[in-house]
């Protein structure tokens, strides 16, 4: 049976709002690889952060995942780098890889349309809290 650990919240991501988003965590390589491949629904106040161990162009694809979600990169301080907003699921190959612009330390998977909602932009510092 296939664990699912990293998507149960252990930390939170409070955006300029002052929404707290309660975030599973993805920092090995496994739960990087996995993200939320197969996860049927994402509530509006949660979400996936990927945790690096370096900073850089980190690409994110959708193949196997099946809602569509806001990715947005972090710089080392948690600012915003590139916001990639509502993404689909792919479907069938290839799929279409997105990067940030510049390098970045993390990068947060929530619900469509969260960032829109929240007014987060490129630039603006969001809050981790493990």
């Amino acid at each position: 049976m296939m664990t699912t650990d990293w998507l149960v919240p252990r930390a939170h991501v409070v955006l300029p709002s002052g929404v707290r988003l309660a975030v599973g965590i993805a920092d090995t390589p496994e739960t990087r690889e996995r993200g939320l491949m197969s996860r049927e629904s994402l509530g509006g106040v949660e979400g996936l952060l990927f945790v690096f161990d370096e900073d850089d162009r980190h690409a994110f694809w959708m193949r196997n995942t099946l809602v569509a979600l806001d990715i947005v990169w972090l710089d080392g301080d948690a600012r915003v780098v590139t916001i990639a907003a509502d993404v689909q699921p792919c479907r069938l190959p290839p799929c279409p890889r997105f990067r940030p612009s510049r390098p970045a330390r993390y990068v947060l998977e929530t619900a469509a349309g969260r960032l829109r909602t929240e007014g987060v932009r490129e630039g603006d510092k969001l809050e981790i809290q493990f």
